[in-house]
């Protein structure tokens, strides 16, 4: 109930002009997301090489799905309206899909909402699938 109302303040504080919001999606090599604790060390060497950008960023990143069909996805705010330099130097950046969710959309306000709140690993499900290892990036 509280992550609820944290967002909700986040809503009524967000400032679109000086940040934005973005979905981003391992996309997996053939072989990949097949066992939870492989993909989880995929998930954290993406957020260890990212670790100099803690302070300008806000996520939630993690590994969803069922072996043998995991996911690594999350949801990120960053200041400006662009993907940082920072981001695109990154090892890893090519394996990923950066999609720019908009504020204003009931659709992605959801994702946000639900990226941010459901944090109950094995329990809860997000974006359709079950969170199976989920990290604040901050």
């Amino acid at each position: 109930k509280d992550k609820k109302e944290a967002v909700n303040e986040f809503w009524n504080l967000f400032d679109k002009e000086g940040y934005s919001l973005w979905f981003v999606e391992y996309e997996k090599a053939p072989g990949e997301g097949k066992v939870v604790y492989l993909t989880n060390n995929l998930m954290n060497g993406f957020l260890q090489r990212l670790d100099h950008f803690r302070k300008y960023c806000y996520g939630v990143y993690g590994v969803y799905g069922d072996e043998p069909n995991l996911e690594v996805r999350g949801v990120f705010c960053w200041r400006g309206n662009f993907i940082p330099l920072m981001v695109k130097q990154h090892d890893q950046y090519d394996y990923h899909r950066f999609t720019q969710l908009d504020p204003t959309k009931e659709a992605d306000r959801k994702k946000v909402e639900e990226f941010w709140t459901k944090f109950n690993e094995d329990e809860d499900v997000v974006d359709g699938l079950t969170a199976r290892t989920v990290k604040y990036f901050k």
